[in-house]
């Protein structure tokens, strides 16, 4: 594939990933808004106990295998074949075992009612392994467009059910249901609207083969889901319900806008930097321009929720989770780092690097754990610090070996995204002023936002940065046609 197509085939992957990701987060944020003023603090506390386990059995259904069948070249029926009856089989393995744990679960928290939730909950995994294969069929093609109407319609159904439970009073069944019901609807439309189908036979020789790769992937992803999890198992035991349901409402909003631009470019660029994983000058090109990319729309969004935290937040959800707004603030500070390691994450797993992320992800951990240590006694917003000193360390980490492995200079990456930095800085300070000025709450927050978009876009072609350029021109492609 060529450079001038692979950069279309690449723009329209990430415009159809974007819908994606808009779309599901757009629906999970007028869900979340509905849901947050209907339920209280401990549905959200008693849903993040049982987080890590679901996330936990995902990332063993998956075992790895994902990234190896997007990484490999040239696959066949059987290895699609051997995943898929893997995967299955896993899937009910991990249900029984769940099911059977669940009053040990509850014992652990000291809340009996999350016996009946978590057998409930964990459906969620069979249904998520009648999924994979389709799913990561669609992503290998870059079949974006078809991926992007399934999640919608899914998470609108699911969404729809639990906002209409909440309505009724279930509280924290709804959570349990949009969960669930998600993974449900997924599963349906992507074996409707997919054509791949599983065939008769099973071989081990394509796990085999994948082996090397996969077991340093599982492993890494195991260690990730762990600690990234770590937090709602601390402050759930801990602390009490009602914190924790303040750290999940606070972590679900920054998770949002984070979500939304991470996941946008994380699912093309795998595929992406596999096509051109031969060719390091040619995959370094590719790896700045995602850089700058990701630095043009995150710093100004994460620096103008920051400013609008408090309005924003309250006016949304209520006066009920103000408590929330504080972490919030500390944990978007966390994106200006996690996205961009997740971006050198991808490129390692391109290069077939399974054991030097295996090593980072070991190494960051340890950092972590340091981090959540020391910052323990402090409480919740103690741990929220922690957490933003651990994801800058995670960027240079993984970023360090990923740019090492294909000669490409670390310290470019601080100069590609320096200008971004410094004028979303600059947006912030000049957005922060109309504190002084007395007026209505919204309207100020209506008038900063717009400022702020004015601010920043201005100022990038003024001094003629490069994304400024790159979207100009893309504007000119689009309206030429009609001209």
């Amino acid at each position: 594939m060529t450079e001038h197509n692979l950069k279309d085939k690449t723009v329209k992957a990430l415009g159809w990933s974007f819908v994606d990701k808009f779309g599901q987060q757009f629906i999970y944020l007028a869900t979340a808004i509905v849901l947050a003023r209907l339920l209280s603090q401990a549905d959200y506390g008693l849903m993040g106990m049982l987080a890590i386990f679901v996330a936990l059995s995902n990332v063993l259904l998956d075992s790895g295998f994902g990234g190896a069948l997007i990484k490999k070249q040239q696959t066949t029926q059987a290895d699609y074949n051997a995943v898929f009856y893997f995967n299955v089989i896993v899937s009910f393995a991990l249900y029984g075992v769940l099911y059977a744990a669940a009053p040990l679960i509850a014992r652990f928290y000291d809340e009996p009612q999350l016996v009946l939730l978590s057998r409930i909950l964990f459906l969620t995994i069979l249904f998520n392994a009648f999924n994979f294969i389709q799913t990561i069929l669609l992503t290998k093609h870059l079949h974006f467009n078809r991926l992007a109407q399934i999640n919608f319609v899914s998470l609108l159904l699911s969404s729809a059910i639990a906002a209409l439970l909440a309505i009724r009073g279930a509280g924290v069944w709804a959570l349990v249901a949009q969960t669930m019901l998600l993974a449900l609807f997924k599963s349906i439309l992507l074996w409707c609207f997919n054509s791949w189908r599983p065939s008769f036979g099973f071989s081990l020789q394509p796990l085999k083969e994948a082996f090397a790769f996969s077991s340093h992937m599982l492993l890494s992803g195991i260690i990730n889901v762990v600690f990234n999890n770590i937090y709602s198992v601390i402050i759930g035991k801990n602390y009490n319900k009602v914190e924790l349901g303040d750290y999940q409402q606070a972590n679900k909003f920054q998770d949002i806008p984070v979500s939304l631009i991470s996941n946008t470019f994380r699912t093309v660029v795998l595929p992406v930097f596999s096509n051109v994983n031969t060719d390091n000058e040619r995959l370094g090109r590719v790896l700045q321009k995602t850089i700058k990319s990701i630095a043009f729309v995150l710093f100004p969004v994460i620096m103008g929720l920051y400013v609008v935290a408090e309005p924003l937040i309250v006016g949304l959800i209520g006066e009920k989770w103000l408590p929330s707004v504080a972490i919030f603030r500390i944990l978007l500070l966390s994106g200006l780092f996690s996205v961009f390691a997740q971006i050198f994450n991808e490129l390692l797993v391109s290069k077939g690097k399974s054991r030097t992320y295996l090593r980072v992800e070991i190494a960051k951990k340890a950092v972590l754990v340091i981090a959540i240590i020391s910052t323990l006694q402090w409480g919740v917003q103690g741990l929220a610090v922690g957490w933003v000193a651990y994801s800058f360390t995670a960027l240079c980490l993984s970023g360090y070996y990923a740019c090492r492995i294909i000669s490409y200079p670390f310290g470019s990456f601080f100069r590609s995204i320096a200008p971004y930095l410094l004028l979303a800085i600059a947006m912030t300070v000049c957005i922060s002023l109309f504190f002084l000025v007395e007026m209505y709450t919204y309207l100020r927050m209506g008038i900063q936002i717009v400022c702020g978009i004015v601010f920043y876009a201005g100022a990038c072609l003024l001094l003629k940065l490069e994304m400024s350029k790159e979207v100009a021109q893309l504007i000119h492609r689009k309206r030429k046609p009609e001209l």
